[in-house]
């Protein structure tokens, strides 16, 4: 563009706003504030369109794994609670109103008060990795279908999914475990130990690998069996897996696994060990094991 035609526009641009200061019947002030407020609104939405792209890439590559918790508000006797969930195939991370940091992994479900009163008690359905705030003067509490979690600053994981057994493992601290109501017949967790449930009971044992190696990004198994692996990756995925071959089920493998790896790629790794065929039905979400 030439000097002549910059200094073109530069003045219709200022004939337009004396215009604007002295245009008939309205109030010159109002008309100049409001001219003011659309260039400064103009400025605004045109930064907006150029950041929004950028803006949702970030949130886009921060959610290949984590969702943001479903939050729900339930309505108590005087206080509300909130329900964060994560569904099947997803995890979901939230903090309490302590600060206490939770994350949950699929399939499960935490609900807890909007405000901590006396104590600090909260409900799991499913599993979570729990990175608890220190109050000696304030329990926190976690109650599931099988027992109460209780402890005063620390990180454990609890995994209560229904149809399979009840597990609590201590990394860090110390943590009282007991049947809601008997308080008194209940017993601690030190460092590296787990209590498992087992054969209608409790099994307090140590424990080698990380039980809350989900969090970082990996699945593990230690011996398991391939129809409690198969179940694990239905509820990881959100994929139902037939098998064709009986026998398979009763295989037992030790792995560790990417969690972006997925079903498909994970059985393609097993395979390798005990052969078998795998098959995708995209169509019905299943997965054909032979």
């Amino acid at each position: 563009m030439s000097m002549d035609e910059r200094e073109n526009i530069s003045f219709r641009q200022i004939r337009a706003l004396m215009a604007l200061r002295e245009s008939d019947g309205d109030d010159p002030d109002k008309n100049w504030r409001g001219f003011v407020f659309r260039r400064r609104c103009s400025s605004f939405f045109r930064a907006a369109v150029r950041v929004a792209p950028l803006l949702l890439a970030v949130v886009l590559a921060a959610g290949i794994f984590y969702l943001p918790p479903r939050t729900s508000a339930l309505e108590g006797d005087s206080l509300p609670y909130l329900t964060t969930s994560a569904p099947a195939g997803h995890m979901a991370a939230c903090v309490l109103p302590d600060g206490t940091e939770v994350k949950l992994n699929a399939n499960s479900k935490l609900t807890y008060p909007a405000l901590f009163g006396d104590e600090r008690k909260v409900y799991l359905e499913g599993e979570a990795f729990f990175d608890v705030t220190s109050d000696k003067s304030c329990p926190f509490i976690v109650s599931t279908d099988k027992l109460e979690v209780k402890a005063l600053g620390t990180k454990f994981n609890i995994s209560d999914y229904k149809n399979d057994n009840f597990v609590v493992s201590l990394l860090e601290g110390s943590v009282f475990l007991y049947q809601d109501g008997m308080e008194e017949t209940g017993l601690y967790l030190n460092p590296n130990e787990q209590l498992v449930e087992s054969e209608g009971g409790y099994v307090k044992k140590m424990f080698v690998q990380d039980p809350a190696m989900w969090v970082n990004g990996f699945y593990s198994f230690n011996n398991n069996t391939m129809e409690y692996i198969l179940s694990k990756l239905e509820l990881y995925y959100d994929v139902r897996i037939v098998v064709l071959n009986g026998p398979l089920l009763n295989k037992t493998y030790t792995g560790k696994f990417r969690q972006t790896d997925g079903a498909r790629e994970i059985l393609r790794i097993m395979s390798r060990i005990y052969p078998f065929t795998v098959r995708e039905d995209e169509s019905s979400n299943t997965i054909y094991i032979q």
